[in-house]
């Protein structure tokens, strides 16, 4: 019998080959099923080469012989909603605290689908407008937000900012400062905090 070992940090995993011409996919297809995990995930290495999935195992990998489970660095996460799953870029929630305090190493090396937020905090529509939110951030620079607000909104947050959350109904506006209370994230609470007090109180303020 010809045998693979796919050696991980600190588990070593037996991948029986039953013909030797078969390609490199193989392999990594095994290694997927094994261990939960996506394709884009990691690379398999040996003897200092990657190990491309056309390749045949014949001419890279002699018989009984350890390969080597490289991690890519990961990006993204998946979050459990009730039955559904979203993918989110990791900086989305970069700035979690209840995120960052429950996800643990291994779970991002994995990429388990094991971060639940309640169905009430997140459905499709409040899922697009923080996506929204975050993509102005990567270009506009979130204000440090000072009490008492200032009358004019452009001390308060940049206009990229302002002109999204305009746009939005006071319904959504509630349910994004829902979300980002839940998750903890300081810097879009605050800024929803200031938005509704300048649109719907300003009159109050002193």
């Amino acid at each position: 019998m010809n045998y693979i070992f796919i050696k991980d940090s600190d588990r070593t995993y037996s991948y029986e080959v039953k013909n030797m011409n078969d390609t490199i996919s193989s392999v990594i297809d095994y290694t997927c099923n094994r261990i939960k995990i996506k394709k884009n995930n990691f690379w398999l290495g040996y003897g200092g080469k990657i190990l491309l999935p056309h390749y045949k195992i014949k001419d890279y990998i002699p018989s009984n012989s350890t390969i080597h489970l490289n991690w890519r660095t990961i990006n993204i996460v998946d979050v459990r909603v009730g039955n559904k799953i979203y993918t989110l870029d990791l900086y989305m929630l970069n700035d979690s605290e209840v995120f960052f305090n429950q996800f643990t190493p291994s779970l991002f090396k994995l990429n388990k689908e094991s971060y639940v937020i309640p169905q009430k905090y997140l459905d499709d529509e409040t899922y697009k407008l923080w996506y929204k939110l975050y993509e102005i951030k990567k270009n506009n620079k979130l204000y440090n937000i000072k009490k008492p607000l200032s009358y004019d909104i452009n001390d308060i947050m940049h206009p990229e900012f302002y002109n999204f959350l305009q746009e939005c109904s006071y319904e959504q506006i509630i349910k994004l400062g829902k979300l980002f209370d839940y998750l903890k994230i300081k810097s879009f609470f605050d800024l929803i905090c200031a938005f509704i007090a300048y649109e719907y109180l300003r009159e109050d303020f002193s």
